[in-house]
């Protein structure tokens, strides 16, 4: 995540499918050899079809890239493109742990690690220590730094408008971490595994403050503001900071983004931030983190309070 210019639903669980009992499926047929025997008519051999093509398509929530295109319309219209619940142990393929420092570009100190990302209970578990750790990315030779934290990122999936919804717990405020929710353009997807920094262009992402360039970070937590929203759109730049404050309980963070405005809801309530949407118009990818940072324009951590973990209970994306 970069740096910017200073200034309820219940979570989802797919219970396992109860027996089906199947009725009338078939019809009798007449008598032979005095033995009545029962054939199933073209139809509801149909019928059965589907279903068991149905419960068999439900099997794998857990966020798997092959599962993602065309999912089950919501009651609301709309359509579900993305949802992991955590429910496994591991994360699904949609998903890549970035394994890399934090952008020294913008004073952090962190180490992203596999070690600090972790799924279990439901919920996934990104954990920031006071860990020393030698890291370093494509643009900064690796260095020893004093923490160790957790990044995770969209593979291959983006998408254009639509709502993003998490329900997360992140950690307290008394951390001074810097966890965050947020969205970058698709042409910095490939460039983020290897390198944070959006100061300069790489590998095809633009940079900050040119034309192409897209950022939604949808929930930020800092020293700034505990917690934010705020956007970067094109040569337009950053906005606004959105302050709203949030506490260390699970809250939903519901995200509506068109053509015309980008949102932010919390727990169900009226919308916290709107900002009319001049330039993000292209395809977007997730990441969730915490980050860390030496002192400067940001606190760095309170060691005392740490570790602490930011948990995510789920993730769903939907589309009209």
């Amino acid at each position: 995540m970069t740096m910017r210019p200073a200034l309820l639903a219940p979570p989802i669980r797919w219970p396992a499918f109860p027996s089906v009992v199947i009725r009338l499926a078939f019809r009798p047929r007449q008598a032979e050899n005095g033995v009545a025997t029962r054939e199933m008519s073209p139809m509801r051999f149909s019928g059965l079809l589907v279903v068991l093509v149905m419960l068999a398509a439900c099997g794998d929530r857990g966020g798997n890239a092959s599962n993602l295109p065309g999912a089950a319309a919501s009651g609301t219209g709309s359509r579900e493109v993305f949802v992991d619940d955590f429910a496994g142990s591991s994360l699904g393929s949609a998903w890549t742990i970035i394994q890399r420092r934090g952008p020294a570009s913008q004073d952090e100190n962190e180490c992203y690690t596999a070690s600090a990302v972790a799924v279990s209970d439901g919920n996934l578990n990104i954990t920031t220590s006071a860990t020393p750790a030698t890291c370093g990315d494509a643009v900064t030779a690796p260095s020893q730094l004093p923490y160790t934290s957790g990044d995770i990122q969209w593979t291959n999936l983006n998408f254009t408008y639509g709502t993003v919804e998490v329900r997360a717990k992140f950690p307290p405020q008394n951390t001074k971490t810097w966890p965050a929710i947020w969205l970058l353009g698709a042409d910095c997807q490939s460039a983020s595994i290897t390198n944070g920094s959006t100061y300069d262009p790489f590998q095809g992402c633009a940079a900050q403050g040119t034309a192409a360039y897209r950022e939604i970070d949808m929930v930020e937590c800092d020293t700034r503001s505990w917690c934010h929203m705020v956007l970067a759109q094109g040569k337009k730049g950053w906005g606004d900071i959105c302050a709203f404050p949030v506490d260390a309980d699970f809250h939903v963070f519901r995200l509506n983004w068109d053509a015309s405005t980008v949102s932010l809801a919390i727990d169900g309530a009226a919308p916290v931030c709107s900002f009319k949407n001049t330039s993000l118009k292209g395809p977007m990818f997730l990441l969730m983190q915490t980050q860390t940072t030496k002192p400067g324009s940001l606190a760095p951590p309170d060691d005392t309070k740490l570790p602490a973990t930011f948990q995510i209970d789920y993730v769903k994306v939907t589309q009209p």
